[in-house]
């Protein structure tokens, strides 16, 4: 599998866009606005995922010296249940630091097997109670459930990566 920086003039960028916007409810996503003030940001990585040369999802990072925040993370509806979710988040294993993710409160059957897949990948639940940060200015809270690899973040790591949030994830 290929991960390749998504930019304007990429050939499946339009392919991207439509599944980030598909697939994610309004207050899991950024306006254009937003979406531009990220993308200069050096820490902020959006990738496209390519296997045998044939778009099959995106992956949207935050890559701090200390840990990665995955934000968005989607395979395309055709190869879902394939095994390249657990591909991308091995490529981000390979970084060598905590990832961190959020997740919809489980709910119904479709955010339990969210949840079970990043279980089976090997990340834990942990029992903090976390407001994602807003996406775009006027969003209302959105409660989320925090995941990370290989063991449970303890409260000065979570203290850190909240701060990290506030100041460079949350819409300004």
């Amino acid at each position: 599998m290929k991960f390749i920086k998504i930019t304007e003039n990429n050939k499946f960028y339009d392919t991207a866009i439509s599944l980030y916007n598909r697939n994610f409810m309004e207050l899991e996503r950024r306006n254009g606005i937003e979406q531009a003030r990220v993308n200069i940001h050096p820490e902020y990585k959006k990738e496209i995922m390519l296997e045998n040369n044939e778009f099959c999802g995106i992956i949207f990072y935050w890559e701090t010296k200390d840990f990665v925040y995955l934000e968005h993370l989607c395979i395309t509806e055709e190869k879902r249940g394939t095994g390249l979710g657990s591909k991308a988040l091995n490529y981000l294993k390979e970084k060598n630091k905590k990832i961190i993710l959020e997740i919809e409160e489980i709910t119904d059957e479709k955010t339990k097997k969210r949840k079970d897949f990043y279980v089976r990948n090997g990340f834990i639940l942990n029992d903090i109670y976390h407001i994602q940060p807003k996406l775009n200015k006027g969003d209302k809270n959105l409660r989320l459930l925090i995941l990370t690899s290989d063991k449970p973040i303890t409260k000065s790591e979570y203290s850190v990566f909240k701060k990290y949030l506030t100041e460079n994830v949350q819409a300004k």
